[in-house]
């Protein structure tokens, strides 16, 4: 059996030093070797390729020492994020009308064969207690509502309309979504009952509480329905600073 000196010479098992190099090449300096090389290469630093100017930046770095740019975590995602948009809109603008079309029709196709398998579904498997299942996804149905106009991104100025096609197909989307919807409670009946109560008691109690206490109205549009980016104007008529039971 041989093994490999320090100087990269082979050695055999009965050999005490490296007929090369003349170094030590029993077992206990062999393993401090290779220790000091396993820990030599893990205190190297790591670098990533800068996003801006493709040259290594090291991984602690804020900015990138050759052009200058931010490159923390969150500037580097932006930036991968905008680059891929940008990819998008170019690869959009170079697409004919025609291939556009097709693709719009492929999507529909898409959208109501996977509509009627799931009708398929739902009539062979799901068919049973469909009135309470119904019921009970109007509850799910409005804090999807809810959540999707809380976090759904602002539409820019001047983008193009959809086309006929495309809000056709997402119409068999969202009926698509309702019978998924509906297989999932039927299969956790349990489950979604439990969810759909704890949601139910919220949205209750939030109205209670608007009732008894009108300020917490406008905390519920400042947190959901404000940009909190932009600056608020100035309204005089508000209630301003402290009231005088407190000072």
């Amino acid at each position: 059996m041989k093994l490999v000196a320090p100087c990269g010479h082979e050695v055999s098992l009965g050999d005490t030093l490296c007929p090369e190099c003349q170094a030590s090449v029993s077992a206990p300096s062999i393993i401090l070797h290779y220790c000091g090389s396993l820990v030599a290469s893990l205190s190297k630093p790591v670098h990533f390729s800068c996003p801006y100017c493709q040259k290594p930046v090291p991984m602690s770095a804020v900015e990138c020492p050759n052009c200058g740019k931010d490159v923390t975590p969150n500037a580097v995602i932006d930036r991968e994020i905008q680059t891929q948009k940008e990819r998008f809109e170019q690869v959009t603008k170079q697409t004919s009308p025609r291939t556009r079309r097709r693709i719009q029709l492929l999507y529909l196709l898409l959208s109501v064969g996977a509509l009627w398998l799931l009708l398929a579904a739902n009539e062979e498997y799901f068919s049973k207690n469909w009135l309470e299942h119904w019921l009970l996804s109007i509850i799910y149905l409005g804090t999807i509502f809810l959540i999707y106009a809380w976090l759904r991104p602002k539409r820019k100025k001047g983008a193009p309309p959809l086309s006929n096609l495309t809000k056709l197909s997402l119409t068999l989307n969202y009926l698509a979504l309702v019978f998924l919807l509906q297989m999932w409670i039927a299969t956790w009946w349990t489950r979604a009952l439990s969810l759909a109560g704890a949601i139910a008691v919220t949205w209750v109690g939030a109205w209670l509480f608007n009732k008894l206490q009108p300020g917490f109205q406008r905390f519920l549009q400042r947190v959901f329905a404000e940009d909190m980016t932009t600056q608020r104007t100035f309204n005089s008529t508000e209630r301003q600073g402290r009231t005088a039971r407190y000072e």
